[in-house]
This record gives C-alpha cells, sequence and structure tokens, in this order.
C-alpha cells in the first residue's frame, strides 16, 4: 500500500485497516518500527471524521514528522 492508497479506501476498509494495525500497535515491541503505516492511515480516518479505536495512539511517536510519514513505507509497503 503506498500513501495515495488510503485516500481510495472506502470507509469500511479504512476502519478494518486502522483496527489491524492499532492491534499491531498494542502488541508492539518498544524497539520495533515500522508504524508509519498505522499513523497514515489514523490521519485519514480523522480527515474524513471516522471514528477510531481506543487503543489507535492519537499522539505521533518521538521524532516523527509528518515528511518522516510519508516518505516511509512509500516505495512498496507490502502490507
Amino acid at each position: 500500500m503506498t500513501i495515495d492508497d488510503t485516500a481510495i479506501l472506502s470507509d469500511d476498509d479504512l476502519l478494518a485497516e486502522v483496527r489491524a494495525e492499532c492491534a499491531r500497535w498494542e502488541a508492539r515491541d518498544e524497539l520495533e518500527s515500522g508504524f508509519a503505516r498505522l499513523f497514515r492511515l489514523r490521519d485519514e480516518a480523522l480527515r474524513r471524521g471516522l471514528p477510531l479505536p481506543m487503543s489507535c495512539p492519537m499522539e505521533d511517536p518521538p521524532g516523527s514528522t509528518d515528511e518522516a510519514r510519508t516518505n516511509v513505507g512509500a516505495v512498496g509497503d507490502a502490507t
């Protein structure tokens, strides 16, 4: 999935993806990386005014920026 793919997901598909990524977030190892997709999906859901799961992080991880989230996974995030 690329950054542009989040905008073309239906609301139901977007919410399913957010839920799946939030479940991964809850079970993460503190040193694990690769959560840029979660924040892209979360931001798109917020933009659409969709309800987020309670487990969805509302604050960005330390050191992340909009530019970093945009560039991470843009070259073939296969999940």
